[in-house]
């Protein structure tokens, strides 16, 4: 039970947190555009800069949830990534979060023992490949992991199957036979 409860409380917390570093990402590439002329080029340098810090922090803000809860996350979705099915691909997907999750620790490590108390900011600037790799990925491993968790369900909770499947299907009702033709009723006249 408490392994369920721990599964259930790490996947909705990296879900949320996945969301709102996709919900970063989205909001710059909403504005990124009026930074630029139409070649590209960016024409602003110092609002791009100041709404590329914003980015960092928004998704850095809910990527320390996934620093806390990524590595319970990464444990209790295995076996739903190892399923014959698309195998090879959450696989990848598994690898590259672990990778991202490994990494973006080792960053924030290096910096603390070398003494350098990098600001807010220049750490999530640091990590921002990171968080877009579990932004990416996080949904595709959810999505694994509830399917698996749905199969699972299903096997050892005999009953549940039917009741995901419906009520039967009520086969029409015969109308008895009747020796006298019907009529239709009369009208009373007044």
């Amino acid at each position: 039970m408490y392994r369920a409860i721990q599964a259930a409380v790490a996947v909705a917390v990296v879900e949320e947190a996945a969301r709102g570093i996709q919900q970063a990402m989205d909001a710059w590439d909403a504005v990124n555009d009026s930074f630029c002329d139409d070649s590209g080029a960016i024409v602003d340098t110092e609002g791009w800069g100041a709404r590329i810090v914003e980015r960092d922090l928004a998704a850095y803000q809910h990527f320390t949830q996934i620093l806390t809860y990524g590595a319970a996350f990464l444990f209790h979705i295995r076996p739903a990534t190892e399923a014959p099915a698309q195998a090879d691909l959450l696989k990848h997907g598994r690898s590259e979060l672990f990778g991202a999750y490994v990494s973006a620790h080792a960053t924030i490590r290096d910096n603390s023992h070398l003494q350098r108390s990098l600001s807010r900011e220049e750490t999530a600037a640091e990590v921002w490949h990171e968080m877009t790799v579990w932004a990416s990925h996080t949904p595709t491993m959810i999505r694994a992991y509830r399917r698996a968790a749905s199969v699972r369900a299903l096997a050892t909770h005999p009953t549940a199957r039917r009741a995901t499947a419906g009520p039967p299907t009520a086969a029409p009702s015969p109308r008895p036979a009747s020796s006298t033709p019907t009529t239709p009723p009369s009208r009373r006249l007044p």
